[in-house]
């Protein structure tokens, strides 16, 4: 019999969750002492954490040595008593963020052994990554309640037709139409059996208005991508392989804005050079969504082309020119992310100066800017005045990522400085604290250098370091390197100045 003072739920539940957040095996003991302690014990923490807390609620001794042959053995074990009281927190959970636990299989064969046909019936949110010799399990998880289902499969094993299989069967039982998230991760699907793309883009046209975020990770049919563009909540979006609709099917859609909500845009390559130039050409084409402007109204400031923030073409090259100026037509991106890496041969970057400026005046409102990775070659047609322009054109700007021409930098720093000196003007610049120049060659001295940072530190006030590996153990240009121990220098001795000050 618990204390009185323990019988006032106020006082009960701080303590049981305080007990909760210290130590998850010491909370499940306190909810064994007394059953009174039990539900505000273990409710929140099972609401709220993953998987791996049920265990706890076995004895100590049951999953000491795991595994398939042993697992008969440790059900069998089980009194009815410890069987109900597993399936009863079981019922209590809510979200399940991982499926990494220590001998989780050998814990899965006696949860799903139990006499219930479904032991998480209130589960709402399902995501993490599994191991392919999990998916066995992972239809068990799909409740009648589930919002979320976001999985991360390791692909790079091949997964087989038993794989596949478990993942088209947990996809069959996913309830669309109460669905929020659905993601299949980044990984590859180029294996995938016709059956799971089907049951894929079934899943996806069995989704209402309350999905906000698709990442199918495989080919859509053309019937779920037309489902797709109309939902009203859509605000997250990745594309790997789908097509756009046919101009002559779309054109079907005579009272549908295309995307109404959408906020963030991924296209993979090849996909970019055909919805960037679809969503651009649908608004004007139809009839309809051109009588809901006002007079005077652009077409820009309906649907998509206003609503989206975040837009990314993750293609396997250099940023192209006519992609970049199909982007720019979205006027409220606060996110540009276009093209990778040029090819080891040559730098296929083909944007010059005004571009940029072009980029600058379309989009103010950009916060995060990535147009490729600047590359070994010196054969670009942006220079270092591009930088100045992003800086004083878009103060927002706190991430940039772009080619620049370091053939006459240095030049062009010690006119810049000069003039600027002349000026005498002080005036706002971005946020950008670090500029990655990764593999542009570079060659100055110590003095050069010295000017280079000062031009640097000029044109973005708040930068800290200019990174110069691409990846890891590769070889750092020592003139970058010097320009970034200037820039540390004086950046120390700015601080001692303040604080002297």
């Amino acid at each position: 019999m618990p204390h009185l003072i323990f019988q006032i739920d106020e006082i009960l539940r701080p303590i049981a969750e305080y007990i909760g957040q210290v130590s998850r095996p010491t909370a499940v003991e306190f909810a064994r002492c007394c059953r009174a302690f039990e539900e505000p014990a273990l409710r929140p923490l099972w609401e709220s954490t993953t998987l791996g807390n049920l265990m706890y609620a076995l004895p100590k001794d049951v999953l000491h040595f795991g595994g398939p042959g042993l697992c008969v053995r440790i059900f069998r074990q089980l009194t009815p008593i410890e069987r109900w009281r597993l399936l009863r927190y079981a019922s209590w959970v809510r979200r399940i963020t991982g499926f990494v636990t220590e001998d989780l299989v050998c814990f899965l064969q006696v949860l799903f052994g139990l006499p219930t046909d479904d032991p998480f019936p209130n589960l709402r949110e399902l995501h993490g990554w599994i191991e392919p010799t999990l998916l066995c399990f992972l239809h068990h998880f799909v409740s009648p309640r589930l919002t979320v289902f976001s999985v991360c499969v390791d692909t790079d094993d091949q997964l087989g037709c038993s794989g596949y299989g478990s993942l088209t069967g947990a996809i069959l039982a996913i309830p669309g139409s109460s669905l929020q998230r659905f993601s299949l991760g980044d990984h590859r699907w180029e294996n995938a059996s016709t059956r799971f793309k089907q049951e894929v883009s079934a899943m996806v046209l069995r989704c209402g208005p309350p999905l906000n975020h698709l990442n199918a990770g495989v080919e859509l049919s053309e019937q779920a991508i037309l489902h797709v563009i109309q939902l009203p909540r859509l605000r997250t979006l990745k594309l790997t392989h789908e097509s756009p609709p046919d101009f002559a099917i779309a054109m079907s859609l005579q009272d549908t804005i295309v995307f109404p909500a959408l906020q963030s845009l991924t296209l993979a390559s090849p996909i970019t050079h055909a919805w960037l130039p679809f969503l651009n050409d649908l608004l004007w084409r139809h009839p309809a969504v051109t009588a809901l402007r006002g007079p005077g109204q652009p077409h820009s400031q309906i649907g998509i082309h206003s609503t989206l923030e975040e837009l990314r073409c993750l293609s396997g090259e250099a940023p192209k020119q006519a992609i970049v100026k199909q982007a720019l037509a979205f006027w409220n991106l606060t996110t540009l992310e276009v093209g990778k890496i040029c090819p080891r041969d040559s730098c296929s970057f083909d944007l010059t100066d005004d571009d940029v400026t072009a980029i600058t005046k379309a989009l103010p409102r950009i916060q995060k800017l990535t147009l490729g990775r600047p590359c070994g070659f010196n054969t670009c047609q942006t220079t270092f005045g591009s930088l100045l322009v992003l800086s004083a054109n878009c103060v927002e700007l706190t991430e940039l990522a772009v080619h620049f021409n370091t053939t006459n930098i240095v030049e062009d720093v010690k006119s810049l400085l000069e003039t600027e000196a002349l000026d005498g003007q002080k005036r706002p610049r971005c946020g950008v604290t670090s500029l990655p120049v990764f593999l542009a060659p570079l060659t100055v001295d110590k003095p050069d250098a010295d000017v280079l940072a000062k031009g640097f530190m000029f044109v973005f006030p708040a930068l800290e370091n200019m990174p110069v590996c691409p990846m890891a153990g590769a070889t750092a240009s020592p003139a970058w390197l010097r320009v970034n121990a200037a820039i540390s220098r004086f950046r120390d001795l700015h601080k001692s100045d303040s604080c002297i000050s």
